[in-house]
Order: structure tokens, then sequence, then C-alpha cells
């Protein structure tokens, strides 16, 4: 396992710190690409303060909500694991927020779920205790998007997951890759 710190931006905190699953950039672009492409300008969310709309960051969260601002916990768990394949599934909707809905792609991966349950056992606070990983598009105009679900336009894109970020509440990130 390598740990490699890959920056800190200084002023900006979170609630939570959080596990991510990188995605590689190739498949990030197809991805981005497909949003430009199937969902206009015009459906695009964005709140007050600009925050939202399209997902820049590509990638899925393996856990969100974690107390504990340092990575040791995290990186203990991760040691064990060898790098797993992922899945790409349909296009799905998020609908449990009033303001907007989040257009995504399903993910598979027992490996993830796996990931998951070790990481909740960890000190953290779970507003969706049902782990659904996904890949987020774009957060959208309530109802401009219900004809993009159950799309399969990533049908058959397979990834090795071997890259993963722990993001600190502090907003410091930790590289760790698998062995």
């Amino acid at each position: 396992m390598k740990l490699e710190l890959l920056f800190e931006k200084l002023g900006v905190a979170y609630d939570y710190s959080a596990v991510l699953c990188t995605v590689p950039e190739s498949i990030g672009n197809i991805v981005k690409k497909w949003g430009l492409e199937h969902i206009s300008d015009d459906k695009v969310f964005e709140d007050n303060e600009g925050k939202l709309g399209r997902e820049d960051d590509t990638h899925i969260t393996v856990k969100y909500g974690l107390h504990d601002p340092k990575e040791t916990d995290c990186v203990d768990i991760l040691k064990y694991q060898r790098p797993f394949e992922v899945e790409l599934g349909k296009i799905s909707l998020f609908k449990n927020n009033p303001r907007f809905d989040v257009v995504k792609v399903e993910i598979f991966s027992s490996n993830l779920f796996m990931l998951n349950a070790k990481l909740s056992k960890l000190p953290n606070t779970d507003s969706y205790p049902e782990y659904k990983p996904h890949m987020t598009i774009a957060y959208v105009k309530r109802g401009s998007c219900d004809d993009l679900e159950g799309r399969e336009d990533f049908k058959d894109i397979r990834f090795l997951a071997n890259d993963f970020i722990f993001s600190s509440r502090e907003n410091f990130k930790i590289k760790i890759t698998l062995r």
C-alpha cells in the first residue's frame, strides 16, 4: 500500500471525512462527456452559492460521514484489500431531495459493499444507511431528467479499483493505492 499526500486547501472545512474510490480519467471523461451531451445547461441545478451542478471530480463514494479527521483507521482497513473490478450500470436518479434530483450511474461491486460495511464500523454519522454505490453525473432540477432513467449507455464498462482517496474534514486528501 502506498500513501501519498495529494494537496491541502486552507480555510475550507467539511462536516465529515470520507473515503472515495477514484475512477480512471478515461472513464471519468466518458461519463462527463455523456453528461454534457444528455443534460442541457438549463436542466442543471445550482444553489445560491453556485455549488452542485455538474460533477467535475468523478469518483465513487465508499463511505461519507466519518468522524475521525485522520486517515489511520481507514488505511488499516484498506491495507488488506487487493484491487478489484468495478462495473458501471444503468443511469438512475436519486429523487430524495426536495430541491433537486441526482443523475447517476449505478455501480456494481461486492467489494465496495464490503469496504463500506467495514468503514461503517468506525465512528460515523450516516444520513443514508443503505449504501448505493454510484457515480454522480449532475445535480438537476427536479423532474427534468426523468427520461434518462434506465439508459444503459455504460453497459460493459469495467475498471480495476486500485486507488482510493481519504478526504478529511479539514480538506486534506491522501491517496491510497492498493497492492
